[in-house]
């Protein structure tokens, strides 16, 4: 895990490393989830967008905040409701939570990548029931 401390660049962190950034404005976002993309596709990781919605909603989010155009198309970038993985009008599961995240790893190291780099947006209130 990473000590405490500024990010100076995402190269800098190891397979297993976390990181949760907090942005004065949301278009601070953009730049950063850019390069945290970038950077882990160069890496032969498989890259995944979680936020607040459904997925088309959030496809349209992710298109306002990076180029998806030069990203691959092959499954190498996922976009994923919270709703998938932490449900809807119910209590969170936590080891449904930690067993989703390991069972999506093993996919994306089945299909050939090196690892899952996961960005969440929580930036975006989730919308009460």
């Amino acid at each position: 895990m990473r000590v405490i401390g500024p990010v100076e660049a995402y190269r800098d962190f190891g397979l297993q490393d976390h990181s949760c950034g907090v942005h004065g404005d949301p278009r601070d976002y953009r730049p950063r989830l850019a390069e945290f993309f970038r950077e882990g596709l160069e890496r032969g990781l498989r890259v995944a967008y979680l936020g607040s919605g459904n997925v088309g909603e959030l496809r349209e989010h992710l298109d306002g905040l990076v180029d998806i155009g030069c990203l691959p198309s092959d499954g190498a970038v996922q976009v994923i409701s919270f709703d998938e993985i932490y449900g809807v009008e119910r209590p969170v599961d936590p080891t449904g939570v930690i067993e989703w995240y390991a069972a999506s790893t093993q996919k994306a190291l089945a299909d050939g990548y090196q690892g899952l780099r996961i960005s969440a947006d929580v930036t975006r209130p989730r919308p009460c029931a």
